[in-house]
């Protein structure tokens, strides 16, 4: 499928724009990985702009810099969405995923004070929740949080012009920008009484933070008895990229109508709070255990012991309960994912490290 050669491609991409530049004249580890995360408001214009406006959007970023920190380069994942203008702003959201990879110019990155300019191009997929979109009459039995309606993908381009503020001697930041103009093949409108759509603008301002794991220190700190790094940041990256990477499979492989998640959703579900979720006893029992495993593992082999990894792996489930799929909140789903996973993942650490041990260096 097209798409899905264009989305490997931009994996690629990512992957080659990441990885350390070859005959490199500084040290490798000047070379520092980081994660953004941030929150855009704006408005909505180009066609699509007649009938969508309030934009808002969470963003995640991973990078790494150059070894004097000027430059960024990475992949960037945008979970947005815009209200339908009146007489239909009661109806859902009209949700924006964007998949890029970026680069970014970072002036006086040894000041406290960083502007920059970013520069970001890859996919753009529309996806709308409204019932209004959908087939008239909506499906019987939808499940709750799902939508009837049919995607639509594109491209995307932005240039964003920001600032950075460093936060003490944390590796942490602030930053503020602008964002960006975005494309997708034609959709049709005309259920809202609108000609159909197939560019938009969405300009407005963005506050995020930064994170550079050991950013500011000499090394990559202390180690654990088997000689592992502890790193609370590279831990926390796993978690996130694994709820990433799930919500692209959902999306763009299994094209799912309960992914289309953006700020407006991650206060629903919290407004509304945990509910009982029934799915089959192979989901429910098998599939989330095996998340919850990847969770805890991901914080197990960063240095982490029993407990804190069990954090990790709740936290990475509360995290896809509430921001990573407009169904609401399951309260057992977090205790299959969050006490299943720590489980299956202490006995699979334990099991892996028996073996390696027993095998000769």
């Amino acid at each position: 499928m097209k798409i899905a050669r264009i989305f490997v491609l931009l994996g690629l991409g990512a992957a080659v724009l990441a990885s350390p530049a070859i005959g490199a004249d500084q040290p490798a580890e000047r070379q520092r990985w980081g994660f953004s995360g941030s929150l855009a408001f704006g408005g909505a214009g180009g066609d699509y702009g007649n009938a969508l406006e309030k934009y808002v959007s969470g963003n995640y970023e991973l990078f790494k810099t150059s070894p004097n920190g000027g430059w960024r380069y990475g992949a960037g994942f945008g979970f947005g969405s815009f209200a339908l203008k009146p007489p239909f702003q009661d109806e859902e959201e009209f949700a924006l995923m964007q998949t890029y990879l970026f680069g970014a110019k970072v002036f006086r990155p040894d000041r406290g004070i960083r502007p920059y300019i970013k520069f970001e191009a890859g996919l753009s997929r529309l996806h709308p929740r409204a019932a209004a979109l959908g087939p008239q009459p909506p499906p019987e039995e939808l499940p709750p949080g799902e939508s009837p309606t049919e995607p639509s993908t594109g491209f995307g381009l932005g240039v964003l012009p920001g600032v950075e503020m460093a936060l003490g001697g944390t590796g942490v930041s602030l930053d503020a920008s602008l964002y960006a103009y975005w494309s997708t093949t034609n959709y049709d409108l005309s259920a809202i009484g609108q000609p159909n759509a197939n560019s938009g603008t969405s300009l407005g301002g963005r506050l995020g933070l930064t994170w550079i794991p050991n950013g500011s220190a000499g090394g990559p700190g202390p180690t654990d008895p088997w000689g592992v790094h502890k790193s609370y940041g590279w831990a926390t990256g796993e978690v996130v990229g694994m709820n990433l990477l799930l919500s692209q499979v959902n999306e763009y492989v299994l094209s799912k109508n309960f992914n289309q998640v953006s700020p407006r959703s991650w206060w629903a579900n919290i407004e509304e709070g945990f509910t009982y979720d029934d799915n089959d006893f192979r989901n429910n029992q098998f599939l989330h255990p095996v998340n919850g495993q990847m969770y805890f593992t991901g914080a197990r082999y960063h240095g982490h012991g029993f407990w804190v990894s069990g954090a990790y792996a709740v936290g990475g489930s509360l995290i896809w309960e509430c921001c990573g799929e407009t169904h609401p909140m399951s309260f057992n789903d977090l205790i299959s994912t969050g006490i299943g996973g720590t489980a299956l993942g202490e006995m699979t650490f334990r099991m892996s490290e028996r073996t390696r041990r027993s095998c000769p260096a």
